[in-house]
């Protein structure tokens, strides 16, 4: 029996394996776009998840950005961005990377309401080098999806079984660590609904009300959601997710800025150079211009 299928709207397949530990149901879900070599320049916009995700790199190298900060992953690193925070992908040109990527959430196997309590570090995301075990996990992970063998849908839930031990091990903290939290996953999964909507539709002129029919709840209650998730109104989170994108399109493609404002939803460049300038303090062609010079700069010190 072969793991559950899913195509996602950005055409990668993903397979989804469920295993039990202890009390704790856990939902992998693998991109298979990620086990490819990636030989050229390569950029995610901005988004978020509701489940952690994992990143292994093999071979090569990359970047992750943050919104006020970048990690630079290299060969044998391992990386877990927890729940809801930005961030996007980014391999330099000419650039060769062997990674694997998975997604994965935790739901407790009774669906208690406060949902995952494993202490978890409050950090956006952990960082730390591979022993070796992440990768020979994955490394059988592959084989496995790959082929028809007798008894692959146990010894799949096996691997992952120890995958998720190892991972764990390595982000969590000890129980009386002030730096550690507990996540609610119904509430990380309506929050990811909130902000999907926003990401899938920050060009497009939306109201709250197309927000409220999605989450089939009323105006009010919505604008109340979104200022809890987010801390700010639903006008204000649809400007952040525009100006968001537009920064990623300044500091990583030589679009003009005209074009760069109605990828972003302005068909007017005195529009969105006001909003944009509004937002940042500076003009979009000096924050290019800035972010073309940071960039310099960091490839000068390495």
């Amino acid at each position: 029996m072969k793991p559950d299928i899913y195509v996602d709207e950005t055409g990668l397949t993903s397979d989804f394996i469920t295993v039990l530990v202890e009390e704790y149901y856990v939902i992998f879900s693998l991109d298979r776009g990620f086990f490819n070599d990636r030989q050229k320049e390569f950029c995610f916009p901005y988004h978020s998840h509701a489940e952690y995700e994992l990143h292994v790199v093999t071979q090569g190298s990359c970047n992750i950005h943050f919104e006020d900060e970048a990690v630079i992953l290299s060969e044998g690193s391992c990386c877990v961005i927890l729940p809801n925070v930005y961030h996007t992908l980014v391999i330099a040109p000419d650039a060769v990377l062997h990674s694997s990527c998975l997604k994965f959430f935790i739901q407790n196997r009774n669906n208690r309401a406060e949902g995952d309590n494993i202490a978890i570090s409050s950090s956006k995301y952990n960082l730390w080098m591979d022993d070796g075990s992440l990768i020979t996990h994955i490394k059988n992970a592959t084989g496995e999806l790959d082929s028809d063998h007798l008894f692959r849908q146990i010894k799949l839930r096996a691997i992952f079984t120890e995958l998720f031990i190892d991972v764990m091990r390595s982000i969590s903290v000890p129980e009386n660590n002030s730096s550690s939290e507990t996540v609610d996953q119904s509430v990380l999964r309506r929050r990811s609904c909130i902000e999907y909507f926003f990401n899938m539709n920050f060009s497009k002129q939306i109201t709250i009300d197309d927000l409220a029919n999605e989450l089939c709840v009323g105006r009010r209650q919505t604008s109340r959601e979104v200022r809890r998730y987010f801390g700010m109104s639903f006008k204000e989170k649809h400007i952040k997710t525009r100006m968001g994108v537009a920064k990623r399109f300044l500091e990583q493609s030589n679009s003009s800025l005209e074009r760069i404002a109605l990828s972003v939803g302005y068909e007017a460049l005195a529009s969105f150079s006001m909003m944009f300038k509004r937002h940042t303090g500076i003009s979009p062609s000096v924050y290019r211009q800035r972010s073309r010079i940071a960039g310099w700069i960091e490839e000068g010190s390495e």
